[in-house]
């Protein structure tokens, strides 16, 4: 019994076994029992089960080791910052938890979860160099679970990478359409040339995966909304807030421009001559600006007391230091002038 094999015959791969309504003799009721005897074999146990759960948490704790390696190298103020550290950690959660969820559903393709969400969130948080670490490390966890691996690392990395050349510098709303553009056509590219190695034709490729990848483009613009959430959740600034308060039509500086209309113009030249010198040491160029135009803000609260609002000559801390007969207004004018730098305003 042990020298006769259970199965027989062989079957071709894409070769129909047996068609709906066909009667099933016993040639044919054979290679089915090899089917499923086969196919049997191939389900793992609770066991292997098991076995690669823990394998793929060892995936993902290394893959967070190395980011954690990384800010404490190389990025320490970050790292410093529990609240930053937190938003990192949270984001590659999602895009894990997003993947691995849509893989269990049939009807959907792994093709529309949008991945790059994540590198134009880290962007615009923090810089490049942390957006593209964060990218690869969750692209490389997602790599392990992930059919054809290679492809998806591949297609994943290179859009990771246009995603962040295109937002470097994301001051306007309309340059995120202009990165979900630049996405797309780099996705098209990257499964239109591995389709045409895999299959040897373009004839073969695969159109409806190219659907799901136009639903991740659209779904990657949601990543703005996504931004403003983050920023009330963690407490912090993003490029884009910082735009809105750069604008000299906003209410604060409106109200700066009417009250202290000299301390508004030497703010704006503090706030060029700042920029310019942020820009020639590659600093933030645009957190420089928004401080220098609010770093008189409190000389509303007094505007006469500064020489540059003093258009009509009138010079209060003058007449005071002067006559030196009081030296109770002296002090109250040094007061004065202190104060301005404490005075908070709502924006």
């Amino acid at each position: 019994m042990n020298e006769i094999f259970p199965t027989r015959g062989m079957v071709q791969k894409g070769e129909l076994i047996i068609s709906r309504g066909e009667l099933v003799s016993v040639e044919k009721f054979m290679i089915l029992e090899s089917l499923k005897s086969a196919t049997e074999s191939e389900i793992p146990d609770l066991k292997t089960t098991r076995e690669i759960f823990i394998g793929q948490l060892l995936i993902i704790a290394i893959g967070l080791t190395v980011l954690l390696l990384f800010l404490a190298v190389l990025r320490k103020d970050i790292f410093a910052d529990n609240r930053k550290v937190m938003l990192v950690f949270v984001l590659m959660m999602l895009m894990i938890g997003a993947y691995t969820a849509i893989m269990k559903f049939s009807t959907l393709s792994t093709y529309v979860v949008p991945l790059c969400v994540l590198p134009i969130v880290i962007r615009v948080f923090f810089d490049t160099r942390l957006a593209l670490f964060t990218h690869v490390i969750t692209v490389l966890i997602l790599g392990s679970v992930a059919p054809n691996g290679y492809e998806f690392v591949f297609m994943q990395t290179i859009a990771g990478m246009v995603t962040i050349f295109s937002v470097t510098h994301l001051r306007k709303r309309a340059q995120l359409f202009i990165s979900a553009g630049m996405i797309f056509i780099s996705y098209m590219i990257c499964y239109l040339a591995l389709s045409v190695i895999h299959e040897g034709s373009l004839n073969q490729v695969n159109v409806t995966n190219m659907t799901w990848l136009v639903g991740n483009v659209l779904l990657t613009l949601f990543a703005y909304p996504l931004i403003y959430i983050f920023e009330k959740l963690f407490g912090l600034t993003s490029d884009i807030t910082l735009m809105e308060l750069a604008d000299t039509n906003s209410a604060l500086l409106r109200e700066l421009s009417i009250k202290a209309p000299g301390t508004f113009q030497h703010s704006m030249q503090v706030a060029n001559l700042a920029e310019a010198a942020a820009f020639k040491i590659g600093g933030n160029t645009l957190l420089i600006r928004v401080g220098a135009l609010y770093h008189d803000i409190g000389k509303m609260e007094m505007p006469m007391y500064f020489i540059e609002n003093q258009s009509t000559g009138v010079n209060p801390t003058m007449n005071f230091h002067s006559k030196k007969v009081l030296p109770s207004l002296s002090a109250m004018s040094y007061e004065v002038l202190k104060k301005h730098a404490k005075i908070n305003y709502p924006i």
